[in-house]
């Protein structure tokens, strides 16, 4: 039984391995490799790093390249104004790219002041936050999590304004 198991397994292990990305996942990529283009200039996230000796491209490079070293060196940066912008939507793309469950099992083993840090930023990046799609990632810091708006404005819908006479 274990001579056929282990093939089996090897097997499945590689289709997913060697799955073709989602469309949000391809999206991601996408957003990502612009960002990593933009020009340097005075107060982008390149400038900002660059003023703490960071030097963010490369790193970001790795990170979307799967390097979990990377994107664990990222988890901790803090900016200001246009850098953060950049920096918490790069976590966003990033958190799609890996996927929930590569994404939270690192997350998680990070100290909680960088869990909070990693999943606000990613929180205030999204629009339409999707957390349901993404729980694992969410239950690292539930409480820096918005309420879903979603729910807010059907609630809102279903009490009708009375019109004055």
């Amino acid at each position: 039984m274990k001579s056929l198991l282990y093939p089996i397994l090897s097997m499945i292990a590689c289709t997913i391995a060697t799955a073709e990305p989602t469309l949000i996942q391809r999206e991601a990529k996408q957003a990502l490799e612009m960002n990593i283009k933009m020009k340097d200039y005075r107060g982008s996230i390149f400038a900002q790093a660059h003023l703490d000796k960071i030097d963010y491209r490369p790193i970001l490079r790795r990170a979307i390249d799967r390097d979990s070293e990377a994107l664990v060196s990222l988890f901790p940066m803090e900016f200001m104004g246009e850098g953060a912008e950049t920096h918490c939507s790069n976590l966003l793309h990033l958190m799609r790219l890996w996927g929930d469950d590569a994404f939270s099992v690192l997350l998680t083993k990070q100290a909680k002041e960088i869990r909070d840090l990693v999943v606000s930023s990613i929180d205030y990046a999204w629009a339409d936050p999707e957390w349901d799609v993404y729980t694992k990632t969410r239950a690292v810091s539930p409480n820096n999590v918005r309420r879903d708006s979603k729910k807010q404005n059907k609630s809102e819908q279903a009490t009708p304004m009375k019109l004055s006479d």
